[in-house]
């Protein structure tokens, strides 16, 4: 069990990859927002409607993989984690 005094520097830490993740993803997809990445608005039936056509299983899938790809590179999550996050998005 944590020590209750160890939370804060563990929380750093955590806000600390955090970022690192979030500035990575974004310098290599250009974004981090659904609207830009997809092209779509989500607030719209058009939109949702298009996503489960094709944009969730060509578009997003690709972003997932890329999220898990820098993940699994920055030892944050195990290959074999990245890959079921993967086959579920599809």
């Amino acid at each position: 069990m944590q020590k209750e005094s160890e939370y804060p520097k563990k929380k750093m830490r955590t806000m600390q990859a955090v970022g690192r993740f979030y500035n990575a993803f974004k310098e290599r997809c250009g974004s981090i927002e659904c609207r830009a990445l997809s092209g779509l608005d989500l607030t719209t039936s058009q939109g949702r409607q298009k996503l489960e056509q094709s944009v969730k299983a060509r578009t997003c899938a690709n972003f997932v993989r890329t999220g898990a790809q820098l993940l699994t590179r920055s030892g944050t999550i195990r290959t074999s984690s990245r890959l079921d996050i993967i086959r579920k998005i599809k």
